[in-house]
């Protein structure tokens, strides 16, 4: 949230607690809601159609655009789109980063990052974090770990892959809104998200002398599972979806064409027990 809010005209929406659900809106945007694509995949949870974005790592985001319908495919068929791409191992010798930070509450969080070379043609990126945070009154307890890994190969001067892996896991607590009487309206509500996120990309060049070919195809899977004693309530959703998407240019008779589509199944199973 502190980063996209330096995009223009748009305004992040959290529950203003550590580790409660962030999504975002924009200003002047159509009805339909805007789509989060996260290494030219889309990026949501197919049960509530919100993109969460704590999901998303920070320290693993080399740069965020904000696109337009219209602007270029895939935004051309999916409506205008907030993009985010990962970072990528540019180096010849391996690195790693550690950090960690505290601050007042119990907040705490350690993250890190390791690049290593594999050979000529491949480079592999490894990173983790883990946060954790009691909040005011320890009403707001919750804890987050995250995996993520990113492979790259390059087969030849034409074609490349990039294949990234994202896994996390949070524990938190949703107390709810404060009530007249000074008093949690859920106090006793846990929520428990599970999200495993397969990306591979690939580049390359089709009928033409430069790199014109970009084709996404992903796979996700999301378990959730929210428990209210008081409220007697024990809810478990289940979903998975995967696809793929394509773009292709090419020039012909001083003309440019562009081809492009996106083909995507969707798996839920949610109902309260």
């Amino acid at each position: 949230g502190d980063l996209i809010i330096y995009l223009p005209s748009v305004s992040p929406i959290d529950a203003g607690n550590a580790g409660q659900k962030l999504a975002y809106t924009r200003h002047g945007n159509r009805p339909q809601q805007s789509i989060v694509y996260f290494d030219s995949r889309r990026f949501y949870d197919p049960i509530s159609g919100e993109a969460d974005l704590n999901f998303l790592p920070v320290g693993f985001t080399n740069h965020i655009t904000l696109s337009d319908k219209g602007s270029s495919l895939p935004e051309l068929i999916s409506g205008e789109a907030l993009r985010l791409y990962s970072e990528k191992y540019q180096d010849e010798l391996p690195y790693s980063q550690i950090f960690h930070h505290k601050a007042s509450l119990g907040y705490s969080d350690v993250d890190f990052l390791f690049g290593q070379p594999v050979s000529q043609k491949t480079d592999l990126l490894v990173g983790g974090m883990i946060k954790s945070y009691d909040g005011k009154n320890n009403a707001y307890l919750y804890d987050h770990q995250n995996l993520r890994a990113k492979l790259a190969y390059r087969y030849n001067s034409n074609w490349q892959f990039e294949y990234s892996f994202l896994h996390n896991k949070i524990n938190r607590n949703e107390p709810g809104f404060l009530n007249d009487e000074d008093e949690y309206s859920t106090p006793n509500r846990k929520i428990k998200d599970n999200r495993y996120d397969h990306t591979l990309n690939l580049y390359g060049k089709l009928f033409h002398h430069q790199q014109n070919f970009r084709s996404t195809i992903y796979y996700s899977s999301l378990y959730t599972k929210i428990t209210d004693q008081d409220n007697d309530l024990r809810q478990v959703n289940r979903s998975r979806y995967g696809g793929t998407n394509f773009k292709l240019n090419f020039h012909s008779l001083n003309h440019t064409f562009s081809l492009g589509g996106n083909v995507e199944h969707i798996r839920v199973n949610a109902s309260p027990v």
